[in-house]
């Protein structure tokens, strides 16, 4: 089990929990508001900068700039395309948490 806090505005990094239309998705916001951010030949470029192999991604995305409110997500199941990818920039207002902790049997990690 995964524990999410709410909070306004992620990070670059955090692991979110969001709304779409297909349901409610996990991912990790790799663009905040006012980032550059394109995909181009399965490399995710983050203000003109190549992001680490972590980060390779299926797909192409034309650069744009993260608008004031919003984030760019990228599962970190890569071939899972329901993300940014497919719905652009996610709202704030469908950011429904942010990573906290998972629970196992034993504690918290």
């Amino acid at each position: 089990m995964c524990l999410f806090y709410r909070l306004d505005t992620p990070a670059r990094g955090d692991i979110v929990s969001y709304k779409t239309p297909s349901g409610i998705k996990i991912g990790r916001a790799v663009g905040i508001a006012g980032d550059r951010v394109s995909i181009d030949h399965e490399k995710l470029y983050v203000n003109g900068y190549e992001q680490e192999s972590f980060y390779t991604v299926p797909g192409n995305v034309a650069e744009h700039t993260v608008k004031s409110g919003e984030i760019f997500v990228v599962n970190d199941y890569r071939t899972d395309t329901s993300d940014s990818r497919k719905y652009g920039d996610i709202s704030l207002k469908n950011v429904e948490g942010v990573y906290f902790a998972s629970l196992r049997t034993g504690g918290v990690s």
